[in-house]
């Protein structure tokens, strides 16, 4: 039985604070242009589920910050950024949460304009934390400075962990590496110096024939992300 990673749970938790808050401000702010007093109790009642949601989402979400990043002394800045945002988003939720059941929910019209303008900035906030969680998954600008944080952080145990990814995905029947291996691939045994660059590496795992038109490479982005991150690791820094 193969269990999915704590990134493909937290993948498929984070749209739930992510569509209920939105919609949790749509409803807010419909129902003070519109005069409706029932679209705030549905918008009361997202917010609810929003912020009940919110917490496996980072309670998953730290645990995938660990798994992907807890052997470098450094983590990414976008992630930590990420992280913060996420924590600072939840926090900002809870605490409208608690200001409409502190007042029963009975908020006039300038309490109500206060909370209607709330909600606009939980949904901007919100909307960011899933745009960086946008950038680490599908890359970006900021994955650039990936191989900076990794390249001090060669040890005999980022080796090892690559090592057995590699040897798990039969890597050895296509690739030779210091003259042991198949020869149908490039030689491996220099990859760290023709492309250093960890997100060359991760993209062209998922999508050999776009990096490398005509590669006969078959994809492996069925990988979770920390495997992929481990076996690129492990190609850049082995010798």
């Amino acid at each position: 039985m193969i269990f999915p990673t704590w990134a493909e749970i937290h993948g498929a938790l984070t749209h739930f604070p992510v569509a209920l808050l939105m919609t949790y401000m749509l409803f807010e702010a419909c129902a003070l242009i519109f005069k409706k007093p029932e679209w705030r109790l549905v918008s009361f009642w997202l917010l609810v589920v929003a912020v009940a949601s919110a917490l496996p989402t980072l309670f998953t979400g730290w645990n995938t910050g660990s798994e992907l990043f807890g052997k470098l002394t450094h983590s990414p800045q976008i992630f930590l950024l990420h992280r913060a945002m996420a924590i600072t988003t939840s926090a900002l939720a809870f605490a409208a949460l608690l200001l409409r059941l502190g007042a029963r929910d009975r908020i006039y019209r300038h309490e109500q304009t206060v909370s209607v303008m709330l909600s606009i900035t939980l949904a901007f906030c919100v909307g960011y934390v899933g745009y960086l969680g946008g950038r680490m998954v599908f890359g970006g600008a900021e994955q650039a400075n990936a191989p900076a944080a990794i390249a001090g952080e060669k040890s005999s145990r980022t080796i090892a962990d690559g090592a057995a990814v590699y040897a798990n995905n039969r890597c050895s029947s296509c690739h030779m590496i210091n003259s042991s291996g198949g020869s149908m691939g490039p030689d491996l045994s220099h990859e760290g110096t023709r492309h250093p660059d960890l997100s060359w590496q991760i993209k062209h795992l998922k999508e050999p024939d776009k990096i490398t038109p005509g590669s006969m490479m078959p994809s492996f982005a069925n990988l979770p992300n920390s495997e992929l991150i481990t076996l690129g690791r492990y190609l850049i820094l082995r010798k």
